[in-house]
């Protein structure tokens, strides 16, 4: 049998034993979930992981489709309505990747330990947070000025800006 041979066979094998093949790997991930955890952490942080996830992680479809899962996922889990997509986060992604609110050129900090807490970051912010995750009621900013939006109320973000207007003239 020739290498074409081989690979044909092989083919035709996966397509027939689909259900099978699913099965046994399930069977695998389940018994081995340890050592497998443990080999992708460490491709993670070898050079070649840093050297991949450092060119796709920047890009606007990476952090948008990532986006996309674990809104969904919050979504379900604060019982708020949710029907974004990949694509329309890619629409409303500034394009010149700065943060609308506070001008500066947002960023994925992926191996950082605290990557939630880097204020570059780009998040997804509910404009009315009782509507939920759906089209119209989001946009993207920095971690920064989402995390100042949620912990502060309209009067406090009012003192917050005339304080500056009275200290910076």
């Amino acid at each position: 049998m020739n290498l074409e041979q081989k690979k044909q066979y092989n083919k035709e094998y996966r397509i027939k034993n689909l259900d099978k093949l699913r099965k046994r790997e399930k069977e695998y991930r389940l018994k081995n979930k340890d050592e497998r955890k443990e080999a992708n952490r460490q491709w993670y942080y070898s050079e070649k992981g840093r050297s991949y996830y450092s060119k796709v992680s920047n890009q606007v479809p990476y952090i948008c489709s990532k986006s996309c899962f674990r809104l969904k996922d919050r979504a379900k889990k604060k019982n708020l309505k949710f029907n974004l997509d990949a694509d329309y986060l890619m629409s409303i992604y500034p394009k010149d990747k700065k943060c609308k609110i506070l001008g500066f050129k947002m960023r994925v900090n992926r191996f950082s330990k605290i990557a939630k807490q880097d204020k570059y970051t780009p998040t997804v912010n509910r404009i009315n947070p009782k509507k939920g995750y759906v089209k119209g009621n989001v946009e993207i900013i920095s971690q920064l000025a989402n995390s100042m939006l949620c912990n502060a109320n309209k009067s406090e973000l009012i003192k917050f800006k005339n304080y500056l207007t009275r200290v910076i003239k």
